[in-house]
């Protein structure tokens, strides 16, 4: 729309509606056309973060002064408070547009393209198109019955909207999403995702990026997943299923020098498991082959390293290849990479003699003779 303004007013927003011209006007809004309203005069709405149009206003062409034109107070599933402020229906105006800035028709039910919804009882006139995603609620249920936390944009499938939160510190941010979690780990108003037993994870009807962090992150314990990973993963959804078992992107180069194998933190599948797909750079063989050596062993962390006996021979294999590569780096003088094998090769012998001296008193003790006396 070509005129515009937009403020956050309460977690709001004021919208420009129509644009003036010398007879009467048409009106644009996000993308709807409304007919013939009033001359010469914009007209505003005040939306909440749900999208529910709760006050339109405008400046009397005659007079001048603001004026409101509409004002609607809402039961949570929609259904309006008759008797507050100054609601209207104007069939074919924008006034007909209220709830979650639906359409009311003259039947009291909303058109929201997919299904008409029923505010007076909170149900859809019809069953879910997508009932299969939303198996554990009602084919009929308005957002998972939560109408405060969710909207439901066209009829299919709901939507977590937290849009419009106005924040007024790291205090009241903090706040806010302390309650958000908490809302997010209650069984009655949060859906959950479940296996397939394929490596893949099934949205359930109000599942979102939000809700599959949580998931995931309390499922899987080394996963360990950032809020910017799960949006990743759940950009992939397809067919309602996520899979897991594909590379984390965020778990590339986390490792010493920046490299992807050298150190403790390797790549990662979404659901924690190590990731070997990205080919190893020269620098990076011992390594690669050392932590799948440790992986057969199934020795992990740094116990692994400092105490578990096992791996001493993973260890050993490693540390001669890293001297091999710092001589062959000395000889073509490149010296940051001979530097830096130096440090991976020699660092790791060091950190895995502790176990080395275990070993060698295990030994000392088992061939030494009882005395005789």
């Amino acid at each position: 729309m070509k005129n515009l303004l937009s403020v956050n007013p309460l977690g709001g927003g004021a919208v420009l509606l129509c644009t003036p011209k010398n007879t009467e006007i048409t009106v644009f809004s996000n993308g709807r056309k409304f007919l013939k309203l009033y001359k010469d005069q914009y007209i505003y709405q005040y939306k909440d973060h749900l999208g529910n149009a709760r006050v339109s206003f405008g400046r009397n062409p005659q007079t001048q002064a603001l004026e409101i034109t509409d004002a609607n107070d809402y039961y949570p599933f929609g259904m309006n408070h008759m008797k507050t402020g100054n609601a209207f229906f104007g069939q074919g105006s924008y006034k007909s547009y209220k709830y979650n800035g639906k359409e009311l028709q003259e039947s009291g039910m909303y058109d929201y393209g997919a299904r008409f919804y029923m505010s007076d009882i909170g149900r859809w006139g019809v069953v879910d198109p997508l009932a299969e995603q939303y198996r554990r609620h009602s084919t009929y249920n308005y957002a998972v019955n939560n109408p405060i936390r969710f909207i439901d944009p066209d009829g299919r499938g709901i939507e977590e909207t937290t849009s419009g939160t106005t924040y007024t510190g790291t205090d009241a941010q903090a706040v806010f999403l302390q309650l958000r979690n908490s809302m997010s780990n209650s069984s009655s108003s949060s859906p959950d995702w479940r296996e397939d037993g394929k490596g893949n994870l099934i949205k359930e009807k109000g599942d979102n990026a939000s809700t599959l962090l949580s998931y995931v992150n309390k499922k899987y314990k080394n996963a360990k997943l950032s809020e910017s990973a799960a949006k990743t993963l759940y950009s992939t959804l397809e067919d309602g299923k996520v899979n897991l078992d594909q590379l984390n992107l965020e778990t590339l180069n986390q490792n010493y020098f920046g490299y992807n194998y050298p150190g403790p933190d390797n790549p990662k599948k979404y659901n924690g498991e190590s990731d070997y797909s990205v080919p190893p750079t020269e620098i990076e063989v011992p390594a690669f082959i050392h932590d799948k050596d440790y992986d057969k062993l199934g020795a992990t962390g740094a116990d692994a390293l400092f105490n578990n006996t096992a791996t001493i021979k993973a260890d050993d294999r490693f540390v001669d290849s890293m001297g091999k590569l710092e001589e062959k780096y000395r000889k073509e003088g490149n010296t940051k990479l001979m530097i830096q094998a130096k440090i991976l090769g020699r660092g790791l012998n060091s950190f895995s003699q502790p176990k080395r001296q275990t070993l060698k008193s295990i030994l000392k003790q088992a061939l030494t003779f009882p005395s005789l006396r």
